[in-house]
């Protein structure tokens, strides 16, 4: 099984100031457990009401592999009407939705691993009674002729994942080479509406406000390809979602 990057005992750590154990699991997805071939909606373990969509929109294909380390991983390559792109679109991949939240802390985990040339954007987007939120979340870039590079992406970044240019207000957090394995971590704080990212090994933490809004109820994941050659995709393994 490849383990999640920075698991201390049971812990996620995020950053030095994110202490304590005290925890409960609202997404689980390792797929060491998942049949190969197309995901399941709910991956095992999976707690219960967490679910995934893979695949939106039919330009892109994912599916369960091995994983040479160990266990087994998502495989996410584009699909042939994925081309010709007339701009560097952005298109979904997943779309996850957590168990339902109980306290203002939440936090997270995905590891990703680009082969070829290509990029990853992974979102945060917050669940309430009123409406989506987009909290953040972040690039993993290995487009060619590089270099490659891991930056944030702000909540008004994260709202504009679908236009056809740059996001706005992205922060560099940490260099990248393809093929490398890269730990995105995550936290959400509701009451300074602010989202934490990292990215590890060799990352900068960076912290972006997301605008006020009502008590969250649940968290999104959301993946989605950039501007990928035709051999060329992402690995991703290891979603969490916890509070604390």
């Amino acid at each position: 099984m490849r383990a999640n990057l920075l698991r201390l005992s049971g812990c996620i750590v995020v950053i030095a100031v994110l202490q304590g154990c005290t925890s409960a699991v609202l997404l689980d997805a390792k797929f060491d457990a998942d049949p190969l071939g197309t995901p399941v909606g709910s991956p095992s373990p999976n707690p219960p009401a967490d679910n995934f969509i893979w695949t939106i929109n039919n330009h892109v294909v994912s599916t369960v592999v091995a994983d040479p380390a160990g266990g087994r991983r998502v495989r996410v390559a584009p699909k042939s009407d994925f081309f010709p792109a007339p701009d560097n679109t952005r298109k979904m991949a997943m779309l996850a939705l957590s168990a339902p939240m109980s306290k203002t802390s939440v936090r997270g985990h995905v590891d990703v691993t680009i082969f070829g040339s290509a990029a990853i954007v992974f979102g945060v987007i917050g669940v309430r009674a009123g409406g989506d939120t987009s909290l953040g979340g972040a690039e993993v870039s290995a487009k060619a002729p590089g270099p490659g590079s891991v930056g944030s992406v702000t909540a008004n970044g994260l709202d504009h994942v679908g236009d056809p240019f740059f996001l706005p207000g992205s922060v560099g957090i940490a260099p990248y080479t393809s093929g490398q394995t890269i730990g995105l971590q995550w936290a959400i704080d509701q009451n300074a509406h602010t989202m934490t990212i990292n990215a590890f090994p060799g990352g900068t933490a960076q912290t972006m406000p997301y605008p006020a809004s009502t008590g969250l109820t649940a968290i999104r994941l959301a993946l989605y390809m950039v501007d990928p050659s035709p051999a060329a995709g992402a690995f991703v393994d290891n979603f969490s979602v916890e509070e604390y």
